[in-house]
């Protein structure tokens, strides 16, 4: 059985009590390019307040593993302090020459926030999570971006993504 997410608006509050790592900015809407840049170089490993996610929508052999695995991250997240997705940004476990091939970016589509949703929809319960106003543009290329959901922790913990 599906649930409808209950899309509330999460306070500034709850995400500025998530910046434990001291150069996330305490507000969606203050991530920039160099915000994401500074995480690459700084962290070998994702610390468990984020996860990188090269891409939100696969192409069609990937499409179901893809999305289970956002899922799983999502729950993962929920179940312990919160944290962000950043999505356009290669995982570490994908090699890259550079730090430009790091941050691929995903392609500016309508309605993100849609689209995320869609792709966690079939979890048991519904997950509150708020994304960036606006997508961060990849300096080269205006068509493409970084999306960044945050997910807070879940009051009704644990959730699972079966």
């Amino acid at each position: 059985m599906l649930y409808c997410f209950k899309l509330s608006n999460i306070r500034v509050e709850e995400v500025a009590n998530m910046n434990t790592i001291a150069e996330l900015p305490k507000k969606l809407e203050d991530w920039t390019f160099d915000t994401v840049i500074s995480l690459i170089q700084k962290y070998v490993d994702e610390p468990s307040i984020f996860d990188f996610k090269e891409v939100l929508n696969a192409t069609h052999p990937e499409k179901g593993t893809h999305a289970a695995s956002i899922r799983r991250t999502v729950c993962s997240l929920s179940n312990a302090d919160g944290g962000y997705i950043l999505f356009g940004v290669r995982d570490r476990n994908k090699p890259a020459s550079t730090l430009e091939a790091r941050i691929p970016g995903i392609l500016l589509e309508r309605d993100l926030r849609k689209k995320f949703q869609e792709k966690i929809a079939s979890l048991q319960r519904p997950v509150q999570f708020n994304v960036i106003p606006s997508p961060i543009l990849l300096p080269t290329n205006s068509q493409r971006g970084i999306f960044v959901v945050f997910i807070p922790q879940s009051p009704l913990r644990p959730e699972t993504s079966s």
